[in-house]
């Protein structure tokens, strides 16, 4: 959670898996969730769980809704949904809000990448473990030679369970999901974990040794008939990020104003020079740009809860051809339970390839932010700047990092060669920039100016996450 302090930036963080936000504050406070949180001129970020982002030519129509292709016209009675494959254009249109995209196409004749879901029925324990409802099932993948990471995803089916429980190596290595060691460097957001599951391995670089060649043998719960989830191997280190935009109206920009703008480019330069510094880049001029509009966004232009958040990146697409896109959505900002907060990252990590589920993407608010002045330890801070660190912050939880130190328990990342501060000094805002990780960029507390730090070690997770594609 990103929190603006008229002296101050602070990131702070929960060091459980519990409802993310909390109060506002105008000193560091924790809450589950990549939040940035701006109150009464204070900002704060923290990390989203525990430690340890038309062509009208061919087209029909009926009352209801319609889906037009450009390769023929198809119409429906069920659905609202307008995909022009001449000129990339979406459109989601209900009595509740719609979904615009007037984007190009993703390429002129991409093969699609799918995402295929494995799926099995071996019940291997008709009695849940104490908390998770449905029966615990065994399934079994496969990872390839000289593979660098894999993610493993579940499905999102609404009102259903699935969670990961613990998994075998082909070299005989057993890793217990459940347990607090693990699970406080692995999981998602409490309000998506029994809907979504996702795992990073390695999770931290000292893990590198559970991926290997060979057959993996995988336990979870599910209350549906089968346990499902993807498999999604980088066979190499990651380095580009593709993304989707959705701008909500009352968020000061739309599709079509947002990639002219002069205060989001210098936005998108913040973030895209973050990553540059260790090759990583951010793919912003293939962007895909879409506006979310009438019901949705009375609905979403402030953002009062968790549950919110879960919805409006709920509402993300499909891609074409590329699932692995990541999704950036901006709000024109948070209130309710979540006033003062900036943004928001729905896990750590995220559920790469998963779109339409409350895991999906991350959330940041530009009131206060795009195109103003803020002031900070040295001096005024450009807006536009902030936001871009702010969206490189929440984006690095998004893909797997954890704060450096967190303000309270003595709790670290866990990554061998982030340093870490005492909990005297970085509990007291006058000592902080006193700590060796202050300049980093996942250090709980960001004020200043110049690209946060990132090790080669935090490096080395980013680039397993598969939406730092090879």
């Amino acid at each position: 959670m990103l929190l603006f302090s008229r002296s101050i930036f602070v990131f702070s963080f929960l060091a459980a898996i519990s409802a993310c936000g909390g109060e506002s504050s105008s000193t560091a406070e924790t809450a589950d969730t990549d939040e940035h949180r701006q109150d009464s001129g204070s900002v704060e970020t923290d990390a989203d769980v525990n430690p340890d982002e038309l062509d009208t030519s061919n087209t029909t129509t009926n009352d209801t809704g319609s889906i037009i292709t450009d390769s023929g016209s198809t119409t429906t009675d069920t659905g609202s949904t307008t995909t022009d494959t001449d000129t990339g254009s979406t459109t989601t249109d209900t009595d509740t809000g719609s979904i615009t995209d007037t984007n190009p196409p993703e390429d002129t004749n991409p093969e699609p990448r799918v995402l295929e879901y494995i799926c099995s029925s071996e019940v291997s324990e008709e009695t849940p473990f104490p908390g998770y409802p449905g029966k615990r099932f065994r399934a079994n993948f496969t990872i390839p030679e000289g593979a660098y990471s894999f993610q493993l995803v579940s499905p999102f089916h609404p009102g259903k369970t699935n969670v990961f429980e613990n998994m075998e190596t082909p070299d005989g290595y057993a890793l217990s999901f459940i347990d607090q060691a693990y699970q406080s460097f692995h999981r998602i957001i409490e309000t998506t974990s029994a809907e979504v599951d996702t795992l990073l391995i390695p999770p931290v670089p000292s893990y590198s040794g559970y991926v290997s060649a060979g057959t993996y043998s995988l336990e979870g719960f599910s209350t549906e008939e089968e346990f499902c989830f993807r498999v999604i191997v980088n066979e190499d280190p990651g380095n580009v990020i593709e993304v989707n935009f959705y701008m909500v109206e009352g968020s000061g920009l739309t599709a079509a104003s947002a990639p002219t703008d002069p205060d989001w480019i210098a936005a998108l330069a913040s973030l895209q020079a973050t990553y540059a510094s260790v090759n990583i880049e951010v793919n912003t001029n293939n962007a895909n740009y879409f506006d979310i509009t009438g019901a949705d966004a009375t609905e979403h232009r402030i953002i009062d809860s968790e549950n919110e958040v879960g919805e409006l990146v709920a509402l993300s697409l499909e891609p074409q051809y590329d699932p692995l896109r990541l999704n950036v959505f901006l709000v024109e900002g948070f209130g309710g339970e979540l006033d003062g907060l900036i943004g928001y990252s729905s896990g750590i990590p995220g559920a790469a390839g998963l779109h339409g589920s409350p895991a999906s993407g991350v959330t940041f608010g530009s009131d206060g932010m795009l195109g103003d002045m803020m002031n900070g330890p040295d001096g005024e801070l450009d807006g536009n700047v902030m936001l871009g660190r702010t969206m490189a912050h929440e984006i690095a939880h998004y893909l797997g990092i954890f704060h450096t130190t967190e303000r309270q328990n003595n709790i670290t990342d866990q990554i061998d060669d982030t340093p870490s501060c005492s909990q005297n000094v970085i509990s007291n805002y006058e000592q902080m920039s006193q700590c060796p990780d202050f300049h980093n960029l996942m250090f709980p507390t960001m004020g200043g100016s110049g690209v946060g730090i990132i090790t080669d070690g935090q490096l080395s997770v980013l680039r397993g996450q598969p939406n730092v594609q090879p």
